[in-house]
């Protein structure tokens, strides 16, 4: 059971590129974009979930980027906290929105 737990992200940061350093320093070329946290609507402990909980992870979060974020080709995504304190991060999918900048 992940969900809310083990390698579930937490608290993450996106940073966003045109052009990249291809040798994947966190170099000048990373704009910051935004910090996300993900919530658990219950409140339980992690080993804790309730229907609510579910919900809101079938559901999928919605993060709006801000408004005067610049236009990136390239997203890194950073983890700062996952819910279980392991090593490693579990994501299911992602999936970008936007509108091409003219």
């Amino acid at each position: 059971r992940v969900l809310y737990n083990s390698g579930g992200g937490k608290t993450w940061v996106l940073c966003g590129s045109n052009s990249p350093n291809p040798n994947g320093d966190w170099d000048s070329t990373w704009t910051y974009l935004m910090t996300c946290n993900a919530v658990k609507p219950s409140g339980l402990p992690v080993v804790e979930n309730s229907s609510e909980d579910l919900a809101s992870v079938i559901a999928g979060w919605n993060l709006d980027f801000p408004k005067d974020a610049p236009p990136v080709r390239y997203i890194r995504w950073k983890t700062l906290a996952n819910w279980g304190n392991v090593t490693h991060i579990t994501i299911g999918e992602m999936t970008f929105y936007g509108q091409v900048q003219q």
